[in-house]
Order: structure tokens, then sequence, then C-alpha cells
């Protein structure tokens, strides 16, 4: 790879050149498969090549698995919980010196989104609501709604609605705040995955340009660490369900594409099913690595999200039969063999994580 100076500062980095280095890696693999050129994977095998490249956990923004030899998309899936979308309790009071933002992950129609909100006076409150403009995008691009809250004077946080009333297919909506220091609102401790909330601030000196325009930005958006908004939607939405295991999508693109156990680790557990028995030969995890979780250099840098302490079983006509014990995991991705085990049904029974207090797991894949 060549490039002039300027290109540096993108190709340079680790991350960079450790995914451009198993993308490689896989491409010759495929020119010795098949005795071709790199010329020849890409105009004969390029799906080949992403669909090797995902099940080993590549990033292909928008790539999606369509593996037929993943025999867990043929499956049943049940889990024993699913976290609710939405965060309630109150913990936390923000005054709002600045303007506050609220990214959620939507999929179908949304009527309204409601925020906890008092005022020591009678006033009102500016809303604006964006849709980026792709997917993988978090950014306040296209403008889908705006308005005027009447906020009441109260003693008490009540519950706000804030009209929507849009279809959104598969993204995000982007939900800013104007600022107003006589004006709190709730806020819950901890994070849910997909759901981001950020405060707006002038942008004083820093030389940050804007990647679309070239211009020097006026503002920055800060995202919040362990404090989420209060939020629920009308209607409810199913966003953490047990379909995300097998949709495809092993990271987020549009919508968070995890399953999330509800406020529990230990006990809860993913059963796959299938109508015959099928002879397997590996399983692959893959976990809620917490892809906006900073390492520190004083930290033992273990990610609290990712399970640790998990069984395996597979089923035997009515009984479950422990197959394997995984203890200590730290990373990402797993890979179990399976030894031939011939069943209809697998169950994954999780006992503990790094630190988070419920399960997160983005897709299972099972090969015979």
């Amino acid at each position: 790879m060549s490039t002039t100076h300027v290109a540096f500062g993108t190709t340079r980095v680790m991350a960079t050149l450790s995914t451009l280095g198993q993308a490689l890696g896989a491409a010759a693999y495929l020119c010795e498969k098949y005795r071709t050129t790199p010329r020849g994977v890409y105009q004969e095998r390029r799906k080949e090549l992403q669909q090797l490249l995902l099940k080993y956990d590549q990033y292909i923004v928008g790539g999606k698995n369509e593996d037929p030899d993943d025999i867990a998309r043929d499956a049943v899936v049940e889990t024993s919980s699913v976290r609710k979308f939405s965060m309630e309790k109150v913990e936390r009071i923000y005054s709002m010196k600045n303007p506050v933002g609220l990214i959620l992950p939507v999929d179908g129609f949304l009527e309204s989104v409601c925020v906890k909100i008092k005022s020591s006076h009678d006033t009102t409150l500016r809303y604006t609501i964006y849709e980026p403009c792709k997917r993988e995008n978090y950014n306040p691009e296209s403008r889908i709604a705006d308005g005027v809250l009447k906020i009441k004077a109260s003693k008490d946080l009540e519950w706000t609605r804030i009209p929507i009333n849009r279809t959104i297919d598969r993204n995000k909506v982007f939900l800013e705040l104007t600022s107003d220091p006589d004006v709190q609102i709730g806020l819950a401790s901890g994070n849910l995955t997909g759901v981001i909330t950020m405060d707006k601030t002038e942008n004083k000196g820093d030389t940050i340009v804007d990647v679309d325009t070239l211009k020097m930005k006026e503002f920055m958006w800060h995202p919040w660490k362990d404090r989420t908004l209060c939020f629920r939607t009308v209607p409810e939405v199913n966003m953490y369900a047990s379909e995300n295991l097998t949709n495809g999508y092993a990271r987020p693109y549009g919508l968070p594409n995890i399953w999330l156990s509800d406020e529990k680790a230990e006990g809860e557990f993913v059963t796959l099913s299938w109508t015959q028995k099928r002879r397997l030969s590996e399983m692959i995890l893959f976990f809620d690595s917490d892809l906006n979780y900073r390492f520190q250099p004083s930290e033992n840098n273990v990610i609290p999200q990712i399970v640790r302490d998990y069984d395996i079983y597979c089923r035997t006509g009515n009984r479950y039969e422990k197959l394997r014990e995984v203890r200590g995991n730290h990373q990402r991705m797993n890979r179990i063999p399976m030894d031939s085990m011939e069943t209809d049904g697998v169950r994954v029974v999780f006992l503990a994580t790094n630190g988070s207090s419920r399960i997160g797991l983005y897709e299972i894949r099972i090969y015979e």
C-alpha cells in the first residue's frame, strides 16, 4: 500500500492496519483455495470474502451474515428474559445549562418520546428531531420535526411528551432540547446499548473541522458516561428481542442488533432448537464489547459487559446435558468446539459477566 502524507492519518493507525491485515489474509486464503489471483477474488469471490470476514468478526458497514452453513439461522431462538427499552428510574437531576441531545434507535412508527422535566415557573422549551442520513451515522443531519414544549411550574419531575409521529426504517432519531437553566431533567444511572445522551457546548479554540463541509466546528456534542436521560417511547418498542441473535448483524447498524437480558446475569440463558437432530461441530458467540469503552493504562482493561462465565448444554430427549464450561472469558468472540454432538437443541446458560448487571449478546452461529 502506498499513500501520500495526506492519507497517513487514517492508514497508519493500528486498528486500521489490523483490519487491513485480516482482509488481506482472508483474500490470500481464497487465492490459494481457488487457485486464482487477487483480482480474481475481487471479480468472482468478493461475496465469499465478505462472508468469511464477517464470520471472524471483521466489521463491514452494513454487512450481513448470509452464510448458508450457519444453521443457527434456521433455529427457533428463545431467551430467558428481554431488557425493556426505557430508562425510567430517576437517580440524578440535571439543570439544562447546555442543550441536551438524546439518540434513540427506532424501527417502525414512533408517536412520541417522553422525558422527565420540571421547572420552577411556567416556561417553554424548544425541541428538534433529526434522522441520520445513513444507518451507520449518529449525527443530527436531516430535520424531521420540531416544536415548542409548554412546561408548567412543578416541584416534581413530570413525564413530558415530545411528539414525533414518524415512521423510521431501522434507523435512529436524534432529539435536541434547547438550554434553559431553570429547567431540570431526570437522569438514570448507567447506559443502555444504542442509546446515547450528550450535551452541546461551544467550540472554543479547538481545531476540529466538520468532515463534510471542511469548516471549523462551531460547537461540539459530548457524550455522557454512566448516565442517560430518562425516557420511554409511545408505543413501547421491543428493541432487544431474541430475534436479534440471528438477524445477521453482529454489531450496531441502524439498530443495536443485540439481545439484552433484564437486569440480571446469573441464570439467564439462550436456547436454539431445530425440528430434527443436527450434528454440531462449532459454536461462535459474539458478546457485547461496549464499543464506546475507552481503555485506560491504569486499569486491567477487562470490558465489564463481556460475559465471563457460562455453560453450554445439548439436549438429549427431554434432558439437557452439559457439554462445555467456560470460565474467565474476557474476549468478544468465542469459538467453541462441539465434538460432532448430535442434538436438536442447545442452551447457553450464563453465570457471570466481568462487571455488568446484564447479559449482552450480538450473535450466535452454529456449524455442522
